[in-house]
């Protein structure tokens, strides 16, 4: 019998492709994909209820407030969503003794290194939108344990999805 996994942002383009890899390499496992409308991210007691209603094993969070050019005037939203967001579901997977794999995005570099970036590259994000994804990146180190970060997706994917480092335990 396969995992249930919980896919936040089930609607984006990076679930969407999650979606498709999982249910050809994985199908044994439940996915189970949650939108904005099921579960808002930046409110602890929504993310909680619907967890522990679905009960998941993993809870992949691919859910982000990332229009870049609105997030510069909404600055309260976007760390609410991005930073917030991964350390609510962090709190609640705790809970639920299940892992969660946070993505992030490239935007939390500059993009000013000539050699692809690499997960041992620090952060040097240059708009609002990189700054509230690394904060959440930066929140789930703390929460999860020092040693984890979020993982960065920023080009094909492979399959098994692997993140850079994904948090695997609750110290």
């Amino acid at each position: 019998m396969g995992r249930r996994v919980a896919l936040i942002g089930a609607t984006g383009q990076l679930a969407y492709d999650l979606r498709c890899a999982w249910a050809e390499h994985a199908p044994e496992d439940q996915l189970i994909g949650l939108t904005h409308a099921e579960v808002e991210v930046a409110d602890l007691n929504s993310g909680r209820a619907i967890l522990e209603t679905i009960r998941p094993t993993l809870v992949v969070n691919t859910s982000a407030y990332h229009k870049v050019d609105v997030v510069e005037e909404n600055t309260d939203r976007a760390v609410a969503v991005n930073a917030m967001g991964p350390r609510n579901l962090a709190l609640a997977c705790r809970g639920l003794d299940a892992v969660l794999m946070h993505m992030s995005t490239d935007y939390v570099f500059s993009g000013r290194k000539a050699a692809p970036y690499v997960e041992a590259d620090p952060v040097d994000p240059v708009n609002v939108y990189g700054v509230s994804k690394a904060g959440g990146g930066s929140i789930l180190s703390v929460i999860c344990c020092p040693s984890t970060s979020s993982s960065v997706v920023a080009g094909p994917m492979e399959w098994p999805a692997r993140p850079v480092r994904a948090a695997t335990s609750w110290n």
